[in-house]
């Protein structure tokens, strides 16, 4: 069970909240590279909240990872218990949501076709839901070789497993 108690985030701000102690070590959770499959792993940053915030959320970083001109970014969001997760898993985007083994409720999309600047591009995207942490993925490619959704799972899965040593 996870307890209240301070929470030091990013940029000099403090936080009480039940459910959220876990945030000072939620960079931990994002894999190497190498273990990812990709060649470069960018520095870990803050994520800021984007609209809408739902309620619960207590923090969130992000990563990209590159490889042979293929990136994906990663975003991993904390929030205080496993029910207010369920918001950020229902955005209209992604496809039917599917229960893993691990518990862990996943929803993908692609290929989507797009634009970057007016250039085509082809975009996936994978989104899943363990115990109360969120984690959300996306590649867009002007090349149209964007890092597949079943590619960005494997991420996601080595994050869930980072997150799981954590309690």
């Amino acid at each position: 069970m996870i307890v209240g108690g301070d929470v030091n985030l990013a940029q000099g701000q403090t936080m009480t909240t039940s459910g959220c102690t876990q945030l000072s070590h939620l960079k931990n959770v994002f894999p190497t590279a190498k273990a990812a499959g990709f060649s470069e792993h960018l520095h870990i940053q803050v994520e800021p909240p984007r609209r809408p915030v739902f309620p619960g959320r207590c923090g969130a970083f992000w990563a990209t990872y590159e490889s042979k001109g293929e990136s994906v970014d990663i975003a991993v969001t904390l929030y205080r218990n496993s029910s207010d997760v369920a918001p950020a898993l229902a955005e209209p985007l992604y496809g039917l949501v599917r229960v893993l083994a691990n518990g862990a409720r996943i929803r993908t999309y692609g290929p989507s076709a797009g634009s970057v600047d007016g250039t085509p591009s082809s975009s996936y995207g994978a989104v899943s839901a363990f115990r109360n942490l969120f984690i959300s993925s996306t590649s867009i490619s002007t090349r149209m070789t964007p890092v597949p959704a079943s590619a960005q799972l494997r991420i996601h899965r080595l994050v869930e497993n980072g997150f799981a040593r954590l309690h």
